[in-house]
Formats: C-alpha cells, sequence, structure tokens
C-alpha cells in the first residue's frame, strides 16, 4: 500500500494548509495595518493642558482723583547772561565754574586803570565848571543893581546873564560826565544778580574783552524753586485755572525713572491754544532745595481732572493695549480665563481708573496674560520680581494709548521710558 506524502498528509489534517502562499502573507499584512491604525488612533487624542499659571489680584474700589499725564520738562525760573557792559582786560573770575553764586556776589573784575583816570578827568572838568559858574554868578549879581540906575547897558547885562546861564548847564553837563565815569568804573566788577548756579565761564582771564563781540562772559540760572513747563490738551484748561486760582501746590510731578517725584503748584496758564495741536503751554512751580532738577530735564505731571465716587482702578500691569483698544483679563470663578474690553478714563487709585467692562469683585490678571485664551484654566502663581528699570504690577506701565478723536501728540499720559 502506498503512503500519501506530506503535502497530502497537511491537507487532510486541516483546510488551511490547503491556502497559498500570497494569502497567508496578506492577511498577516491586513492584521499589521489593523493594530498600527488602532495605535494612531490612541496617540492622536491629545492630553489636557494643564492650568496656566498667572498672578491675579483684585480690582480697587475707592472714590479717587481721576489725573492726566503729560510729559513736561523743567525749566529755569530766572536764567540770565552775564554781559561785560565795558571794554577791558579780563583780569579775574572769581568764582568756581558750576558753582553757587549768592545775589552780589563778585563774579568777574576787568582792569579798571582807563576807567578810574576817566573818573578823575571827569571830576576835573566839573571843578572848573563850578569855578567858572561861580565867577559868572558873581558878575551876574554885582551887575544886576546897575541896570536901573542906567550905569550899565541892557545888552552888557544881558551877555552877563546868558554868561551865568551858560557856567550853570555847564555844571550839570560836568556832574553827567562824572556819573557815566563813576557808572563805567563800577562795570569793572561784575556780580550775580539773584542766588544761581553759574554755569562754566565762556572768557578767560588776560582776555580782552569787547561788548559787541566777546561780551558774554558766562550764564546763570535759577534752580530754586523751578518751573515744570507741559502742553496740556485745551479740554483741561478749567482744571488749569482752577488749580491756578486755588494756589496750592497739589500737582504731583515725578521723574520718568521714578528718583524723584514732588508737587507744585500752577503759575501759568498761556493766553492763546496751539491750533495745530490744541494745546496749551501751562507751568507748574516745585520747590527744588536740593537741587534734585535741573533745567532741560523731562519729567512727567499728572493733572488732576476730577473726583470720582467708588471708582474701580486696576494697575497698570492688568492693562493689554491692542491698537485702540485696552483689554484686561480676568479669574471666573470656575478659574478660567475670561478677556473683557475696559474704558480707561485716567490715572488714579491702584493706577487706572476703569469707566466700564469690570464689575466691583473682579479679579484681573497682572503676570501671564501671553499664555492666555478665552476659557483656558489658569492657576494662581507667586509673582515674579520685577527688573531693574522695570515697573512691578501697579507701577509704571506703557501709557494709555491716545484717543481716536485726539493728535498723537494729546494722549491722556507720555510714552513710557525704555529701561535703560
Amino acid at each position: 500500500m502506498t503512503r500519501p506524502n506530506a503535502s497530502a498528509r497537511c491537507a487532510l489534517r486541516t483546510p488551511s494548509c490547503r491556502r497559498p502562499a500570497w494569502s497567508r502573507a496578506a492577511a498577516l499584512s491586513g492584521l499589521v495595518a489593523t493594530c498600527a491604525i488602532a495605535a494612531c488612533s490612541k496617540r492622536s487624542a491629545p492630553p489636557e493642558r494643564p492650568p496656566a499659571p498667572v498672578v491675579s489680584v483684585p480690582v480697587t474700589v475707592s472714590d479717587v482723583t481721576v489725573s492726566r499725564d503729560y510729559p513736561a520738562q523743567a525749566v529755569s525760573v530766572r536764567t540770565v547772561e552775564i554781559d561785560a557792559r565795558v571794554e577791558g582786560w579780563l583780569l579775574a573770575q572769581k568764582y568756581t565754574d558750576g558753582a553757587m553764586v549768592d545775589a552780589g556776589q563778585l563774579m568777574y573784575e576787568l582792569d579798571p586803570a582807563p576807567y578810574r583816570i576817566a573818573l578823575e578827568f571827569a571830576q576835573a572838568k566839573l571843578a572848573a565848571a563850578e569855578a567858572s559858574l561861580f565867577d559868572a554868578t558873581q558878575k551876574y549879581e554885582r551887575n544886576k543893581p546897575l541896570v536901573s540906575t542906567g550905569a550899565i547897558s541892557r545888552e552888557e547885562f544881558d551877555q552877563l546873564e546868558a554868561q551865568w546861564l551858560g557856567a550853570k548847564a555847564g555844571v550839570l553837563a560836568a556832574v553827567a560826565d562824572v556819573d557815566n565815569a563813576k557808572l563805567n568804573l563800577s562795570y569793572c566788577t561784575i556780580a550775580s544778580p539773584v542766588r544761581v548756579q553759574a554755569s562754566k565761564t565762556r572768557v578767560y582771564e588776560g582776555t580782552l574783552v569787547k561788548p559787541e563781540s566777546n561780551g558774554t562772559l558766562t550764564d546763570v540760572r535759577q534752580l530754586d524753586p523751578i518751573w515744570i513747563e507741559f502742553s496740556p490738551v485745551a479740554s483741561d484748561i478749567p482744571a488749569l485755572r482752577a488749580l491756578q486760582s486755588s494756589g496750592a501746590a497739589t500737582v504731583p510731578v515725578k521723574d520718568p525713572s521714578g528718583t524723584w517725584s514732588g508737587t507744585g503748584k500752577v503759575v501759568f496758564v498761556n493766553n492763546a491754544v496751539d491750533t495745530s495741536t490744541s494745546t496749551i503751554i501751562a507751568r507748574v512751580e516745585v520747590a527744588n532745595p536740593d537741587l534734585a532738577v535741573m533745567p532741560g530735564q523731562y519729567l512727567s505731571v499728572s493733572l488732576p481732572q476730577r473726583v470720582i465716587k467708588g471708582a474701580i482702578s486696576v494697575p497698570q500691569a492688568a492693562i493689554v493695549y491692542q491698537t485702540a483698544a485696552a483689554i484686561v483679563w480676568t479669574v471666573t470663578p470656575e478659574q478660567t480665563a475670561k478677556s473683557a474690553n475696559v474704558d480707561v478714563i485716567g490715572f488714579g487709585g491702584a493706577g487706572l481708573v476703569i469707566g466700564s467692562g469690570l464689575a466691583p469683585d473682579s479679579r484681573v490678571i497682572v503676570e501671564g496674560q501671553g499664555r492666555l485664551a478665552p476659557g483656558a484654566k489658569v492657576a494662581e502663581a507667586k509673582p515674579t520680581a520685577p527688573k531693574a528699570g522695570s515697573a512691578a504690577p501697579g507701577g509704571e506701565s506703557p501709557a494709555m494709548p491716545p484717543k481716536p478723536d485726539a493728535p498723537a501728540q494729546k494722549s491722556d499720559a507720555p510714552a513710557a521710558p525704555s529701561a535703560s
């Protein structure tokens, strides 16, 4: 009896053995593809994003004085050029460049010799004129009674009288010459008109000074008090007039870097509005006993506008500007982020006063706004320490954008200085 071969035995045991090789390969490929699709489906579902770390603070509700910030510049109350009034050799500079000089303190000395001689000559001419007057007076008085007796003609007496009057005029002229010589001699010593800080000298000892060419010797500036000049918009004129009338030193002034601040009073409001910018020049006078502010220095003036009862204010770091719109990110009770358009009406309170867009119980985000999207989960984080020259939450930050109906230079605040 013949035994079946291996292929026959496989066919008898199972039907799968009867499948061709290409069929088994296709089945294996399909199984692998199915597993790969299942694995990819599981990886395509992203994990839930963790809450974004933010720093938030509650809004401040209080009665605040709304103010508007303006860029300003310090101006000396009195700037004087020290000029030579007469020609002469500069003998000495009597002060140190940059020193404080008291009123009446000697600053320069010119060679007085020529003017002293001129004074002596004028005094001699005065003495001669007085002698001539004495002689003419004697002749006039002696001959005056003789006219009525006919001992002297009227014509001769008139000549004597004319000589007497001419002698009197000669004395007056000589007196004027003496006064002029004294004045020129006094111009050889040049003193400060008020207590000021002197600048560096422009002319040095040994130089021939001529008023028409190099007569300006130096300049001096009064620094205490000092004026702070700025250009508010015309709509602020009523507030300026009220502050000027009160005479109260209630206008805050500060250095943009935060190293100096003070208060002053409005002492000047110009008599016309600049038609090209709709602004008006105003000045605030500030005490400057320690000379911390110098002429030409850039400052910021916060002009008080009005008092708002129960106003909502937020730190300046909470405001995010988009074109001409101001946005604030808030934290909802569900710990999610929500953006709100707000109306910023001025400075005050915690930083900026909000006219609309926030509720009194809102919490605003002051750090971490750049990672937020509406509805995103948030988690409270520790505030970061402010960098040198940067503002902490609630401190100085980029200023409010200009109002759409106002020129760019009339923004509610000066442009924020860049950190140095």
